[in-house]
């Protein structure tokens, strides 16, 4: 007889397999692989020495599921299937709804069909909301629910509680969780969050490995000891542990259970940073952050039931918790990734100023040891993934730029060169003696043709982007696919990041900004280059002749930083054809755009185009004047 394990390539299941297989049992995984990888399946039958069978599935799939139980001898279900953002959750409640509770009544059903009574089913503390006592207990009312993710477990809850009472011989024992963490002491299994990462100690992890710079804290006036939040932390391993000792409650009973597993004992986000300080001999850099909404002062459990009944007791410490962790975050710096995908920054350094005072205004130094607008942006880059440059640049400009950012930068990340020059044409086409500038931002990537293997994200040397858009960028080019398909064809799949038009704005006078038209989910339908647009008391309007009209500052616009695969290059190179053939032999000024460029390829239907919102602020050196308030907004964030 065999264990089902919905969701057991995840985290939690990962590690529920390795005790499941220790204990004798026959496992069979199905798993969607959505937010989890096959390669832990993989290692779990490293660690254990032992097999399992695996079929990649969804739960909302009912024809796949009733195929895994008639090929497989299944007498019990471990349900850990389901999708779990909080955050996302908010923003998709239709989709949790159907995928958790449609998903999760489909199993029944198949269950039913197939004469499976025994289900321990994965839910969580936050079902109790905020709590009426502490510590709690199983007997604690639920309490308000802020979130459709948390929703989803306890109207589950309600559903198995509601069946089991129907069906006299059948068992379900509901597992709350609280705070797991950690990671299987050998460091071939652990938390794999795709991003950036929802949970703290994942995030603890990633800043002492470098991938990010500083932890959040949200909060330190809590009503707890040191003023952060008060939680009840897990080892992963005690929790899946957990779950045989369900699995052996249930094995001659039937009704239903339910048991809190936790440690029973509070720790605060501060003690946790400081054990996995001393734990691992590391500082981790934070900082702290406004209060989340719905985050509460403590909330840790009483486990005791679930020791009396079913003799679950959590044996792991803290001081475990952290070195696991850090152990496998260590090991496994990109997760179940073999080797981080090349993914390209190519910073479009070739123009000249023309706004102000003349010479190169990419190398303005705005830094308090001489930096440039550069070195943020590629460090931040970096910190979020790339781990190539490709400058655009002219041969004329070459020693200088060497000397000023070049070989500076070449000493932490991988760092090309690519030249855009006005006679660098395809065949057939020739250079007016009397144009003076280069064609354009499409002609500056042209010139990187040969040069970028891999997907790879667009931006002006002369502008500063903050962090988030680096971040958003490089988690979709590593991880979405490089065309969509639809019926009508392939599309490539672009992105861009989208700022606040008022984060953008400068003090010294007006700005053209490209206004982004955006569906409900964040595509892009359009972009209305709008001009004459300055700051007012009121937030922005745009200025013509017949004065100014108002115009919403929230609204998302193009800075031109974009995110795209590698075939778009060849897709330029025959619009750059087609651009040059319709040009009137004595135009000199025109130029071969990006935003007009990837404009047309949408509304052509050859490219989906995803907006990737950010709340940073854009810093630019639009006017002279400019370059002042972009050094004071620098050096603020230094020191910070």
């Amino acid at each position: 007889m065999s264990v089902l394990v919905t969701g057991g390539a995840g985290f939690i299941g990962s590690h529920t397999c390795v005790e499941l297989l220790n204990s004798g049992r026959e496992v069979v995984v199905y798993d969607n692989l959505s937010n989890s990888s096959k390669k832990s399946l993989e290692r779990v039958m490293q660690i254990t020495g032992k097999k399992l069978k695996f079929y990649e599935g969804d739960i909302l799939d009912r024809a796949r599921l009733e195929e895994v139980f008639a090929a497989e001898d299944i007498d019990s279900v471990i349900h850990f299937a389901g999708l779990k953002a909080v955050g996302e959750s908010v923003v998709k409640p239709l989709e949790y709804y159907h995928n958790n509770i449609t998903g999760t009544l489909i199993l029944m059903d198949v269950m039913r069909n197939h004469g499976v009574k025994k289900i321990v089913f994965s839910s969580s503390a936050t079902v109790y909301g905020k709590p009426a006592f502490v510590p709690i207990t199983e007997e604690c009312p639920k309490g308000e629910i802020t979130n459709p993710y948390g929703q989803t477990k306890s109207m589950l809850e309600q559903i198995l509680i509601d069946y089991a009472k129907a069906d006299e011989e059948f068992a379900v024992v509901i597992l709350r969780y609280f705070n797991p963490i950690g990671a299987h002491e050998s460091g071939l299994i652990g938390e794999n969050p795709k991003g950036i990462p929802n949970n703290l100690m994942p995030y603890i992890t990633q800043v002492a490995v470098g991938k990010r710079e500083k932890l959040s804290i949200f909060g330190d006036d809590y009503d707890t000891p040191d003023g952060t939040g008060v939680r009840d932390y897990i080892h992963v391993v005690d929790l899946a542990k957990g779950h045989i000792c369900a699995l052996d409650h249930i094995e001659e009973r039937s009704g239903t259970y339910i048991y809190n597993l936790g440690t029973g004992k509070g720790v605060s986000v501060l003690e946790l940073v400081h054990a996995f300080e001393e734990a691992n001999d590391i500082k981790i850099p934070y900082v702290i952050a406004p209060r989340r909404s719905g985050d509460i002062d403590c909330n840790y459990a009483d486990a005791s039931l679930a020791k009396k009944e079913i003799g679950f007791e959590a044996t792991k410490t803290i001081v475990d918790m952290c070195r696991d962790s850090y152990r496998w975050q260590t090991m496994n710096p990109n997760g179940y990734e073999d080797e981080k995908p090349e993914v390209t920054l190519v910073v479009m350094a070739a123009g000249i100023g023309s706004r102000y005072g003349g010479g190169i205004k990419q190398l303005e130094k705005v830094g308090p040891n001489g930096e440039v607008l550069m070195d943020y942006s590629i460090r931040d880059a970096k910190a979020a993934g790339f781990n190539k440059v490709l400058f655009v640049i002219r041969h004329d400009i070459y020693d200088e730029f060497m000397e000023v950012i070049g070989n500076r930068i070449s000493k932490f990340i991988d760092v090309d060169y690519a030249f855009q020059e006005i006679d660098d044409l395809p065949d057939g086409f020739t250079t007016s003696k009397d144009r003076l500038k280069p064609w354009g931002t499409g002609h500056a990537i042209l010139a990187c043709k040969g040069k970028i293997k891999g997907a790879f994200a667009i931006i002006n040397a002369d502008d500063y982007y903050g962090k988030e858009a680096y971040v958003k960028l490089y988690d979709f080019l590593s991880k979405q696919p490089s065309v969509i398909k639809d019926g009508r064809g392939e599309k490539l799949n672009i992105c861009m990041a989208g700022f606040k038009l008022g984060n953008t704005l400068s003090d010294n006078g007006a700005v053209t900004r490209g206004v982004c038209m955006l569906n409900d989910d964040d595509i892009l339908l359009g972009v209305k280059e709008t001009s004459g647009i300055v700051k007012t008391a009121y937030g922005a309007a745009v200025k013509d002749d017949n004065g100014l009209k108002p115009i919403d500052t929230n609204s998302p616009v193009s800075m031109n930083m974009w995110g795209v695969p590698a075939a778009f290059v060849d897709v330029l190179e025959s619009e750059f054809k087609l651009f040059l053939s319709k040009l009137d032999k004595d135009d000199i000024k025109s130029e071969f755009l990006l935003p007009v460029i990837i404009d047309n390829l949408v509304k052509s239907g050859r490219a989906v185009v995803t907006c990737l919102k950010t709340s940073d602020k854009w810093f630019g050196v639009t006017y002279k004047e400019d370059k002042q308030s972009v050094v004071d907004a620098i050096r603020e964030l230094v020191a910070k």
